[in-house]
């Protein structure tokens, strides 16, 4: 919800729903690796994907994978 949350649960298991250039809603899994001003970073099996933050929609955090 703020700042302060994704600094506490970097490195944590999340799902972010957000919108791709084509305004398609895609869903991606990952470890929250920062979120910058522009865009949030996640570790997706140790490739960091960088994600507009104007097109995030939603950012859950979830069970880490076994």
């Amino acid at each position: 919800k703020n700042d302060r949350d994704f600094k506490t649960f970097q490195g944590f298991p999340v799902e972010v729903v957000h919108q791709d250039e084509k305004h398609s809603d895609k869903q991606k899994s990952g470890l929250l690796h920062e979120k910058t001003e522009d865009h949030l970073v996640l570790n997706e099996k140790g490739r960091l994907l960088r994600l507009p933050l104007n097109g995030v929609k939603q950012v859950r955090l979830t069970s880490p994978k076994e």
